[in-house]
């Protein structure tokens, strides 16, 4: 039997006899050696399918992890978003709770308190909901408990502000009441006052006319010193009948009927006498304050007394006050003053 000291030998004689080498291989090679490469190439591929299938595994796993975070993100952004709104439209219940106070204490300050209307403020959600933990499935039950108690919590709210509502319109309809009756208190004090106004007036009117009466009667009682102080000497004061008698056959055809009923019912004309002696008259308009229609009257009617009469005559204002209106006239010597002082002016 033929020995071999080292590899090295071995593989330098296979190589010189090929015949040797293929008879060594047929000897050494077996049928399982030689398919050992098709049965590893096999066992490769079954584990880079199992890979492959693995990695598919994996990531479609993650992908429907990510999927169910981004859903579970979305729910929780929708549960913020309805908490948020829920708050919302507590403040608002809280804002008109707070206005309708204010208003029922103007009109009312008794009416019925409100602290009954909200008894409490409607509970927030008691806990956040939690970040999600290791098992998926343990987090999708807490999920949907988590929206089954938002739900009984929304449709109790909704119940309680339907309460709400119902008891503002029933506020809302005895504010309206209210009103109402003010607008008829309302009425009622504008009518007292209208009426309580026309009957100012028309005692205010009345005491004007007899206030003017009585000045008109001190005036005609102090004619000879009104005319004293104008340099004249009274001789006496002319009555209606004078006056007709003075326009009787004369043209009054120009002048207005009412300007003319008014000089016949002047407030005083008297007939005086100057330094030398001659005949004159007087036109005196009596009020308690002379103003421009006092002063246009006296110089009018005087005007017609020297129409008439063919006389000279003097316009005159009697009154406890001067206008400023008409303290050119006088000072220019237009139309003479007469200061009446209080106690000429009291009833004895």
């Amino acid at each position: 039997m033929t020995t071999f000291s080292t590899v090295d030998e071995l593989v330098r004689i296979l190589d010189a006899d090929p015949q040797m080498a293929e008879a060594l291989r047929a000897r050494v090679l077996t049928r399982e050696l030689l398919d050992l490469p098709e049965t590893v190439a096999r066992l490769t591929a079954r584990v880079d399918e199992f890979s492959a299938a693995a990695a598919a595994r994996f990531e479609q796993s993650d992908r429907r992890i990510d999927a169910l975070e981004q859903h579970m993100e979305k729910r929780f952004e929708e549960l913020n978003k309805r908490m948020e709104a829920l708050d919302k439209r507590m403040s608002t219940l809280d804002q008109r709770i707070a206005i309708l106070r204010g208003s029922v204490d103007l009109l009312q300050q008794r009416l019925e308190a409100f602290e009954n209307l909200v008894d409490a403020r409607f509970d927030i959600l008691e806990k956040r909901v939690g970040v999600l933990e290791k098992q998926i499935a343990e987090l999708t039950k807490r999920v949907e408990l988590l929206e089954k108690r938002l739900e009984a919590f929304e449709k109790s709210v909704n119940e309680r502000f339907d309460k709400v509502d119902e008891r503002f319109t029933k506020v809302d309809e005895r504010l309206v009441n209210i009103d109402k009756r003010f607008d008829r208190l309302e009425a009622r004090v504008d009518e007292l006052d209208m009426r309580t106004e026309r009957r100012f007036q028309r005692v205010f009117d009345d005491l004007s006319i007899l206030r003017a009466a009585h000045a008109r009667n001190a005036a005609r009682e102090q004619a000879p010193s009104i005319v004293e102080d104008m340099g004249l000497q009274w001789i006496r004061n002319l009555k209606v009948i004078d006056i007709l008698n003075m326009i009787t056959g004369k043209d009054t055809s120009d002048i207005p009927r009412n300007l003319m009923r008014r000089f016949r019912r002047a407030d005083l004309f008297v007939e005086t006498a100057d330094a030398q002696g001659e005949t004159c008259y007087v036109a005196v308009e009596v009020s308690y304050t002379a103003d421009e229609r006092d002063t246009d009257r006296a110089i009018t009617f005087a005007g017609y007394l020297n129409r008439f009469t063919q006389r000279n005559a003097y316009p005159a204002v009697a009154s406890l006050r001067m206008d400023n209106r008409i303290e050119s006239l006088v000072e220019s010597g237009s139309v003479f003053w007469y200061e009446m002082l209080p106690e000429d002016l009291q009833i004895e």
